[in-house]
Order: C-alpha cells, then structure tokens, then sequence
C-alpha cells in the first residue's frame, strides 16, 4: 500500500516562493533573519562555554548542533558542565539549564525552516514546512508546522532573547572567574 504522506508525493518537491507582496515581503525578511543570524546563537553559545572550560568549547559547542541522534552524548556535555561549574553557583547552572532548553527549542523550530520540505499550500501567507527527520522507532516522519508571519517572529525573538542569555551567561562566568582571582 503506498504512503499518503506529502513526502511520498511528487508535487511536494515544487519550488516555493513567498508572494510578491507586502506579506510574503516581510516573511522572507525574517526568514532571511533567522537565517543569516544563526551563527550569532552558535557564536553566544561558543563564548559562554569557552569562559567555562576553553579547553572543551569547541567539541561542546558542536555536539550541541550536533544531530538529534547524538542527544546521549548531548546529556553527557550537560553533566560535565554541572561538574565543572559545581554546586559553588547553582544559579549558574539554573540559568544554562533553561538556556539549553530555549537551544533545543530553537532548534526544533529553525531546523525545518532550512531543511525541511516547503509544501503547497492554499491557506494565504501560511506555509506547511515537513521536517524530514524520519523517527524509526514510530515509523513517521515528525509532525510538520504551519508557519506564518508570527510564527517566524516568534523563532527570531526567540533567538535574540537566547544570544543575550548566552552573553550574560558568559560575563557571569567572566565575574565569578575574577572574584575568585580576587578570594573573593
């Protein structure tokens, strides 16, 4: 029996375009947005880790961005940063918990903007995107968004309030650092 999902369709593979009008204007603006800044949230989170521990940065960092199926290895960088920071700042720790789950958030939503599958659609300025992440173990491809003006602003405000945690994060790290320089 063939599959009914929109991935097995041919006329799924059209190219998409925004409408060349005021609308679809400023969607492919904050598109362009989410995607040209997308280096800024790798950067913020590059900096906070390297002001933890410079020697594990950069393999942090990429396991972070890391594909979903390395989510082990991800909980593995999560405790080695609980171990490192310690109990002496649990504050510390709270604020990278919630930045790690804004990061995973953010990833599920601005991943399938740039990889996943556009599809048709006749609801006007909404947009269906299909990630193409297979699940095996459920035998589907994830659920696909619907994504409209708000939905991409959302993913860019997002983005921003993360960059700025990530930079307080790390000027926190830089003040504890110096204070216990200090004995303080």
């Amino acid at each position: 029996m063939m599959s009914d999902h929109p991935i097995d369709r041919f006329e799924s593979a059209s190219f998409q375009a925004f409408p060349r009008d005021l609308m679809g204007s400023e969607m492919a603006h904050v598109l362009s947005k989410i995607t040209m800044n997308w280096g800024r949230v790798e950067h913020a989170l590059y900096m906070s880790m390297r002001k933890i521990d410079p020697k594990q940065a950069p393999t942090w960092t990429a396991l972070f961005f890391a594909r979903p199926m390395l989510e082990d290895q991800k909980k593995k960088v999560r405790s080695a940063l609980a171990s490192v920071v310690g109990s002496s700042s649990s504050d510390l720790l709270k604020h990278l918990d919630h930045a790690f789950n804004d990061l995973k958030s953010l990833q599920d939503r601005r991943n399938p903007l740039c990889h996943g599958l556009w599809l048709t659609t006749t609801t006007q300025n909404t947009f269906e995107v299909q990630p193409l992440r297979y699940d095996n173990g459920s035998a589907t491809f994830e659920p696909s968004l619907m994504v409209n003006l708000p939905f991409l602003c959302q993913v860019f405000e997002d983005m921003e309030r993360f960059i700025n945690l990530m930079y307080s994060i790390c000027a926190g790290s830089m003040a504890r650092q110096q204070l216990n320089k200090w004995g303080i």
